[in-house]
């Protein structure tokens, strides 16, 4: 279990499938995603059973505390062991909860699980260009802007950009001291 102030992640259980499911068939949600829908229980089930499997990938259930009632979801994509790099990616699917400040928790715990857990030299993440949201998540963590992936995603029936965000261990160590940024 990774604990912040507001809000803890912990593996992903069979049980947060049906929550998953239901956060990323939300139309408000799943525009700022990249999935193929309807997601179904069942598909979930069969992800969840491959994903666990997979030492290059972690997925987390975000938790609010105090109520224990689920929120979102986050993770790491493509660990590279031997480099010590991956992409991170997260999303507060429970849309009662946004503009609470919870995605930038979550983002700086996943950020700092990846260097000082999983003692990683680089996490990166893609974000669409017009989500301004989660530009802004980036830049409060201390991710910098490193490029536009220009029409590199099929997506909701058009190519679309991307911009990839990255931080590195010792940007994050010059962080550590004050939090991150706001």
């Amino acid at each position: 279990m990774i604990l912040g102030e507001n809000i803890y992640l912990r593996g992903v259980e069979e049980e947060d499938l049906t929550y998953r499911v239901s956060w990323l068939n939300d139309p408000e949600v799943s525009r700022t995603l990249n999935f193929e829908h309807p997601v179904t229980l069942a598909g979930s089930k069969q992800w969840l059973s491959r994903v666990t499997a997979d030492s290059a990938r972690k997925d987390f259930t975000l938790f609010r505390r105090g109520d224990d009632k689920p929120i979102g979801y986050c993770g790491f994509l493509g660990i590279d062991w031997k480099v010590r790099k991956a992409e991170i990616y997260g999303g507060i699917g429970d849309t009662s909860q946004w503009g609470h400040g919870l995605g930038k928790e979550m983002w700086w715990l996943m950020i700092r699980y990846g260097f000082d857990v999983l003692a990683l030299n680089r996490l990166w993440a893609t974000v669409w260009t017009e989500n301004f949201g989660m530009r802004r998540v980036n830049e409060y963590c201390g991710m910098q802007e490193e490029g536009i992936l220009r029409k590199d995603v099929l997506s909701h029936g058009e190519y679309r950009d991307r911009i990839v965000y990255g931080i590195l261990r010792e940007e994050y160590l010059s962080l550590v001291d004050s939090g991150p940024r706001g």
